[in-house]
């Protein structure tokens, strides 16, 4: 889980968080354009690979006795506050796409 974990990070700080930030600098508290869509556009794929890493790391930390349950709870809010900001609010799917992301190929 922790190469998830770490994966998501590198995805935050290299593509996510360089979007988000040029994002909000320039449409903020504005209305809606062509620009700031075209903008978000290109900003969701980002967020899908933090989310998805995410994802694999929480699935993998349920079970047992593991040792980075804590860490995957810690993940969770994380994962939980990525995934609201992609689905409105929503945290409907979310353990659907946890249960089934280590079916799926990294994005």
């Amino acid at each position: 889980p922790i190469v998830y974990a770490r994966l998501a990070e590198a995805y935050v700080a290299t593509e996510y968080a360089p979007l988000a930030r040029e994002y909000a600098a320039r449409y903020s508290g504005k209305d809606q354009t062509p620009e700031s869509l075209a903008a978000l556009e290109r900003l969701y794929p980002s967020l899908d690979r933090v989310i998805d890493a995410l994802a694999r790391a929480v699935a993998t930390t349920h079970g047992g006795d593991n040792p980075t349950r804590a860490a995957g709870e810690k993940w969770r809010g994380q994962l939980a506050e990525f995934y609201k900001s992609r689905h409105a609010g929503s945290l409907d799917g979310l353990d659907a796409l946890i249960a089934h992301v280590a079916a799926q190929p990294l994005p």
